[in-house]
């Protein structure tokens, strides 16, 4: 495994999930990934391309995604529908790929995102576009467990001139990281209507097969 990818994946998804909602949690043990099951209930899905081709999912479990976006909108989980979920998946896959790439690109790493894709249900499949390894980094919490997988193609190689760290910067005492502390806007999703006849109420499943 690349540590210098995984080390990545951890710190980007420190930052958002912290910076959004405020949810502590623990990483397992990380491992690789042979098949496409979704490992969970909601899976946000960005591709990537540049410097080498790769995938990036996020995938929460039902529990999990609810109470996230009942801290982020301020919202009882009973009234967060099915699109909201949705929405809110695709932002913060974006949300961590994206300061993900922003690390990479600090390594010479020239990187771009595709539109983010949610698939759902119990037996839903992450499918990952790149021929290399599928690392799995997956979380737990009190409000139930979510997981970020990623995978690259074995040739991935940095594009960009790579930052000159024998010079010191004086205008900052942080250096070239600083900026990787400034606080993270929340998912750009509004709030349902509270009118009688919304259509954002969610059902047991919001939408999902049931089991059983």
């Amino acid at each position: 495994m690349d540590a210098n990818m995984i080390n990545t994946f951890l710190k980007a998804t420190l930052e958002i999930i912290h910076d959004v909602a405020h949810l502590s949690y623990k990483v397992h043990k990380i491992y690789k990934k042979k098949d496409e099951k979704g490992i969970g209930d909601v899976t946000g899905i960005i591709g990537l391309k540049g410097s080498g081709k790769g995938t990036v999912a996020v995938t929460f479990d039902q529990s999990t995604i609810l109470y996230i976006v009942s801290k982020i909108l301020d919202m009882d989980t009973k009234d967060i529908g099915e699109d909201i979920v949705i929405d809110t998946v695709a932002e913060l896959a974006n949300m961590i790929t994206g300061r993900a790439i922003r690390i990479l690109a600090e390594k010479g790493f020239d990187l771009d995102l595709t539109l983010p894709t949610v698939v759902h249900g119990p037996d839903h499949k992450v499918v990952h576009q790149a021929s290399g390894p599928i690392i799995v980094i997956p979380y737990s919490s009190e409000q139930g467990n979510f997981t970020v997988e990623f995978s690259f193609n074995p040739d991935m190689k940095p594009e960009l001139p790579q930052p000159d760290t024998k010079k010191t910067d004086t205008k900052s005492s942080n250096g070239d990281m600083d900026h990787l502390s400034k606080t993270v806007t929340p998912p750009s999703i509004n709030k349902p209507s509270e009118s009688k006849d919304s259509v954002n109420k969610a059902s047991n499943s919001w939408g999902m097969p049931e089991t059983g």
